[in-house]
């Protein structure tokens, strides 16, 4: 039942009169926890709802629903101030106190998770820090459509009630009609508000939907969103038909790895690391590095052909394009050997993911992006081959530098490992985030 994974509801002393606006007491709870806890000082109570209008709160909902749905937090350190107003809630109208929750799509699933990294006061009330949680994308979407629901059927006749009700209405239409639907996911994912994207932009982009596929579009649009979106992504393609460095990711079907991709209840990195000890299992590699030879055995070609230009070296992502068979092509942003191989794998782990001819390879926070560093990150270095290594116990800094040149990777391929694995403490809220 998605109400027990979400749900979002209002509880009314009475029915508001009509024009009057309305007051609720509102709950948000995602999973087990209750995102609406508050200190209120001046009443000396911690309680678990925020009281303001139901309205208000529903119309910041139903104006931002398709980026809440699809758009991904950028790859930035610091949102835009647009992003921030349509996926935090202290920016909702109506006059009240909002608890200072982030609300954002990692492609199939959305997540809930704190606006700012310490507790936030607000006069006499006090919000703690928003734990991370997620939901599937059609429970969020069941949820906020049950909201509005009952909102509009308390609230027709108060200030706002006849307008949020014709809003939600439209936003029903499209979301069932299969073409419409598409196009307003494509306009959130490219970082834009319904029929605000300039033509040029979101044709440049949509053109590429026959030559690289849906999904594809989705994960180039939250890489690169903006109206630079279509251009990069033709260069891409571009670049990847370019290529000379063609590998064979034929290993990606010998697997097993159907239910992974099928499992949206269990993290993505999760499901990256198990990918990843079924190809070390099947290769033979055991807790050992993956030398340059076996590197390239892995990926059925030899170690010269590895050694091919980067194609992609001046776009914000990497790519692969299915060339013959189980052939691809893939456009390199690295010149660098140890980096290389860790876009490599993580084109693999990609393939792994989808069989789509085409995808890329970014920094990007959806889901399919976590599972491809997760397994990269698990296929260069074995966790178990890791602990001999280092002192669980007490990491150090020599030791992790030691075991980065040991299993010929970045410090950071070691160090995000760690964390994942609660080994070493999250240093930032984008660490917290990969592991959700």
């Amino acid at each position: 039942m998605s109400e027990d994974k979400l749900r979002l509801w209002a509880t009314w002393a009475a029915k508001p009169e009509p024009q009057a606006r309305d007051v609720a007491k509102l709950r948000l709870r995602v999973n087990d926890v209750m995102m609406t806890s508050v200190s209120d000082f001046a009443r000396k109570e911690d309680r678990d709802f925020i009281r303001g209008s139901a309205v208000s709160l529903a119309f910041w909902f139903a104006d931002n629903f398709w980026r809440l749905r699809y758009e991904s937090l950028p790859d930035d350190h610091a949102p835009s101030t647009n992003w921030r107003l349509r996926h935090d809630m202290t920016s909702a109208a109506g006059g009240t106190v909002w608890p200072p929750i982030m609300i954002h799509s990692t492609g199939d699933r959305v997540l809930f998770g704190p606006a700012f990294a310490r507790p936030v006061d607000v006069g006499a009330l006090r919000f703690a820090i928003a734990p991370i949680k997620t939901v599937d994308g059609e429970t969020f979407v069941k949820a906020v459509d049950g909201f509005f629901e009952e909102v509009i059927a308390t609230c027709a006749l108060a200030v706002d009630g006849k307008v949020l009700e014709e809003l939600v209405e439209q936003i029903r239409a499209e979301y069932l009609e299969p073409d419409q639907a598409l196009w307003r996911r494509l306009e959130a994912r490219l970082g834009y508000d319904p029929d605000t994207v300039p033509q040029e932009v979101m044709l440049s982009f949509a053109d590429l939907e026959g030559s690289v596929g849906d999904e594809a579009l989705a994960e180039a649009a939250a890489a690169a969103p903006g109206r630079l979106a279509g251009v990069t992504l033709k260069r891409a393609l571009e670049a990847a038909e370019a290529s000379d460095i063609v590998v064979d990711l034929q290993v990606a079907r010998e697997i097993g790895a159907d239910e992974l991709r099928s499992r949206p209840d269990v993290p993505a990195w999760e499901r990256g690391r198990e990918a990843a000890k079924r190809v070390r299992a099947k290769e033979g590699f055991g807790d050992e590095p993956i030398r340059g030879k076996a590197f390239a055995d892995l990926l059925r070609v030899t170690g010269e052909s590895l050694n091919g230009r980067g194609t992609a070296g001046r776009l914000p992502y990497a790519a692969r394009l299915r060339d013959r068979g189980e052939r691809q092509k893939i456009a390199l942003r690295s010149d660098y050997p140890r980096d290389r191989r860790f876009e490599l794998s993580c084109a693999l782990g990609d393939e792994i993911w989808t069989q789509a001819n085409f995808g890329v390879i970014s920094r990007a926070k959806t889901d399919r992006q976590k599972f491809q560093r997760a397994f990269a990150q698990n296929l260069l270095v074995p966790y178990d081959g890791l602990k001999q290594r280092i002192d669980f116990e007490n990491p150090t800094e020599r030791q992790l530098k030691q075991a980065a040149v040991h299993y010929h990777v970045h410090e950071n391929v070691i160090r995000r490992l760690l964390i994942l694995e609660r080994v070493l403490p999250p240093e930032t809220f984008e660490q917290r985030l990969e592991a959700a």
